[in-house]
C-alpha cells in the first residue's frame, strides 16, 4: 500500500488538459501506472477540460473550450485509492514547503524501476517527472511502468495464473520423437493494453453507473438486476440491444483538406485558403460521409443484427440524421432518456455512459477500424472470458462467483456471456462481439437477399451452359453442313468416287 507521504506528481498537464476524453483518460492511466509501480500517491490534476469540438452536443455544455470537470464528478476517487492512492492537486496544498523545495526532479527518460532504486520514498517524499509530451507517451515508449498495474488488476478479476506474462521455458513444445510424448501448450497470457485502467469504466463515478444502469433497463425492459444464483442472468441482460458508435463530425472535417483550410482561416491562422493538393485525401472524405450516411449503415449493419433490434447509437449527429433507419431497427439515443441522464451535465460525462452501455450490449460495431482495438482494449476485465472462448477451453455453462473487492475491483457475478465488475457490466461485446467474431447469424432478411442471390446465379449459370451448348450444336451443324457441301461435288462412278476433273477455263 502506498504512503500518503511519498507523494509523485506529473507535471505540467497543459498538453492533455483540453484533448479528448479518450485521450486524458489514458495519459492519466498511464501516470496511475508508474505511482502503482512505485508505490506512491499520485497527485491528480483537480479538473480535465472538455475539447471544443466535443461540447456541442449535450445541453448543459458551456462555450466551446470553456468547460472543466472536476475529477471527482467524473471518477470515484474513494474506490480507485484503494488500487492507487490519489490526492487532488495542486501539489503545493498536499506538502510542507519544505518538502516541496526538497523534491526530486527526476530526469524524463529515467525509467520507472530506476526511479525506484534511485530514490526510494525514505529519502525523496516528494518525486516529480516532468512530460512535455503527452502523458500516455511515456507508457508507450515503455519509460514508466504499466505491467504491473495490469497484473495487479487481472489479479482481482479473478484471472488465472495464465494472466502473468509467461516465464522462459514455459511453452510447450511438440515433440517429433513419439517416445517422448507430447506436451500441451498452456493457454496464451492475457494481454496487458497499455494506459486502458480508466478507459475500462471500473472507476467512473457512481453517479455515472447508475445512469448507465438505469438507460439499460429501459432499452432491454430489464429489471437491471443479476441473480447470482442464475448464470444466465447476465444473458438475459445482455441479449437486449445492441451499439453503434457513429463518429462523423471531426473525422469528416479532419480529412477534409478544403474544411480545415477554411477553419483556419475563420480563425486568423491562414490568409489564403489553397486548393486541396491531395485529391485522395478529399475522396476519403466521400467514402466516409457515404458510409456513415443512414442508407450506408443500414447496408452494414443488416449484416449483422437482426430486422428490428433494439440498437443505441452514440454519436455527434442528432437522432433526426437517423431517422430512415427507423423502418429496420428500434433506434435509441441519449435524448430518449432525460430522466435517466438529468444529472449528465457534460459531453464527457455523456461519453462515459454511452462507453459503458457500448460494453454492456450483445455487439457493438465502431465508425473506424483503429477504435475497434481501442473498445477491445478497454474491455480487458473481460479478457478471461475472451481467451477462454478462442482457445476452446471456455465451459459450457460457469458458476457464479465473487471476489472479495481486494484492489478496489469486485467482480460481482460471472458466467459465459460476461461479468459485471464494479457495477460495469462487460457483456459479449466485450467478450465475442458478434460483428468483428463472426458468431452472429445474418438476419432473416439478409438470409433472404442471399438465397436470392444465389439463385439468380445458378439461373445465371445455367443460362450460360445453355448457350454454350447451342454454340457447340450450331458448330458441329456448320461442320456437317460444310462436308456435305464439298461432297457434291464428287462424282460417284460404279460403287467409287472419283475427282472430278479440272476445269478448263
Amino acid at each position: 500500500m502506498a504512503d500518503s507521504s511519498c507523494l509523485l506528481e506529473w507535471h505540467p498537464y497543459a498538453k492533455d488538459r483540453t484533448m479528448g476524453l479518450n485521450h486524458q483518460l489514458a495519459s492519466l492511466s498511464c501516470a496511475l501506472a508508474e505511482a502503482h509501480h512505485l508505490g506512491r500517491t499520485l497527485v491528480l490534476p483537480p479538473s480535465m477540460c472538455l475539447f471544443g469540438l466535443h461540447t456541442e452536443r449535450w445541453s448543459g455544455s458551456d462555450a466551446p473550450g470553456g468547460r472543466c470537470v472536476p475529477m471527482g464528478d467524473l471518477f470515484d476517487l474513494e474506490l480507485l485509492s484503494r488500487l492507487v492512492p490519489v490526492v487532488l492537486g495542486p501539489i503545493e496544498n498536499r506538502t510542507s514547503p519544505q518538502q516541496l523545495r526538497g523534491a526530486v526532479d527526476v530526469q524524463r527518460g529515467l525509467k520507472s524501476a530506476e526511479v525506484a532504486s534511485q530514490h526510494p520514498c525514505a529519502r525523496a517524499p516528494v518525486v516529480r517527472r516532468r512530460v512535455d509530451n503527452f502523458w500516455f507517451t511515456m507508457c508507450s515508449k515503455r519509460i514508466a511502468d504499466s505491467d504491473s498495474i495490469m497484473g495487479a488488476l487481472h489479479a482481482a478479476l479473478g484471472s488465472p495464473p495464465s494472466a502473468k506474462r509467461r516465464e522462459p521455458g514455459t511453452v510447450g513444445v511438440p515433440s517429433l520423437d513419439p517416445s517422448a510424448g507430447s506436451r500441451t501448450p498452456p493457454p496464451p497470457p492475457l494481454p496487458r493494453p497499455l494506459n486502458v485502467l480508466l478507459r475500462s469504466g471500473l472507476f467512473y463515478s457512481q453517479r455515472i453507473k447508475r445512469a448507465v444502469r438505469a438507460v439499460q433497463r429501459s432499452i432491454g425492459g430489464a429489471s437491471g438486476r443479476w441473480d447470482p444464483a442464475d448464470s444466465d442472468s447476465l444473458r438475459a441482460l445482455s441479449r437486449e440491444y445492441y451499439s453503434v458508435h457513429v463518429r462523423r463530425s471531426d473525422k469528416l472535417t479532419a480529412c477534409d483538406v478544403r474544411q480545415q483550410q477554411a477553419e483556419q482561416r475563420s480563425r486568423g491562422q491562414l490568409d489564403y485558403v489553397e486548393p486541396p493538393k491531395d485529391v485522395k485525401v478529399v475522396g476519403e472524405c466521400k467514402v466516409r460521409d457515404q458510409l456513415t450516411r443512414p442508407e450506408g449503415l443500414r447496408h452494414a449493419l443488416s449484416l449483422w443484427f437482426p430486422e428490428q433490434s433494439r440498437v443505441y447509437i452514440g454519436s455527434t449527429e442528432r437522432p433526426d440524421f437517423f431517422a430512415p433507419l427507423r423502418s429496420s431497427f428500434r433506434l435509441y439515443f441519449a435524448e430518449d432518456f432525460g430522466r435517466a441522464l438529468a444529472n449528465v451535465s457534460n459531453n464527457y460525462e455523456l461519453y462515459a455512459v454511452e462507453t459503458l452501455l457500448f460494453f454492456g450490449s450483445s455487439g457493438t460495431v465502431e465508425t473506424l477500424g483503429y477504435a475497434a482495438s481501442w473498445v477491445q482494449d478497454a474491455c480487458f476485465p473481460a479478457a478471461r472470458l475472451r481467451a477462454e472462448s478462442r482457445s476452446g477451453r471456455r465451459a459450457a455453462r460457469m458458476l457464479p462467483r465473487h471476489a472479495n473487492g481486494s484492489g478496489g475491483v469486485r467482480v460481482e457475478c460471472v458466467d459465459r456471456f460476461g461479468l459485471v465488475a464494479n457495477g460495469v457490466r462487460y457483456g459479449p461485446a466485450c467478450v465475442d462481439n458478434p460483428p468483428c467474431g463472426k458468431a452472429m447469424p445474418p438476419s432473416p432478411l439478409r438470409v433472404l437477399e442471399l438465397e436470392a442471390l444465389l439463385a439468380r446465379r445458378e439461373l445465371d449459370l445455367t443460362r450460360y451452359k445453355n448457350r454454350l451448348r447451342e454454340q457447340e450444336m450450331a458448330a458441329t451443324l456448320a461442320q456437317r453442313e460444310a462436308a456435305a457441301s464439298e461432297g457434291s461435288r464428287w462424282r460417284r462412278i460404279g460403287g467409287g468416287e472419283e475427282q472430278p476433273a479440272p476445269s478448263t477455263r
